[in-house]
């Protein structure tokens, strides 16, 4: 019996983006400011997908930052992928947990750059 392989964290993210994307136009196809059913459908696919990325684990810096972003964009419920980019903590988030995933990501981010240097 062979032991099934587990997605590589990039094609996780691959389906993230595409179930983000599927949320995003069903959520301002409805315009009345609230969830759909389908929106409501969307956005569990793009939470449980966040939590199979959560899960992986990360092979390098990239796909920690790709697993970091999903986490983020999990927790911290920003309205597009985009703006997981420039999220900092704020004042009002709850818990030492936002601190330390800002922390980490700005972390990741220099690892990054004095790699490719």
């Amino acid at each position: 019996m062979t032991a099934k392989r587990k997605p590589a964290i990039a094609d996780l993210y691959k389906r993230f983006e595409k179930a983000h994307a599927r949320f995003q136009a069903i959520d301002r196809a409805d315009r009345s400011g609230n969830i759909s059913r389908a929106g409501g459908r969307a956005l569990d696919r793009c939470g449980s997908i966040a939590q199979q990325i959560a899960r992986a684990p990360a092979r390098d810096i990239d796909e920690l930052l790709l697993k970091l972003r999903a986490t983020v964009w999990d927790v911290a419920s920003p309205r597009t992928l985009d703006e997981v980019d420039h999220w900092k903590p704020g004042r009002l988030d709850p818990g030492a947990e936002y601190g330390f995933l800002g922390s980490l990501r700005r972390d990741l981010l220099r690892l990054k750059r004095a790699n490719a240097g």
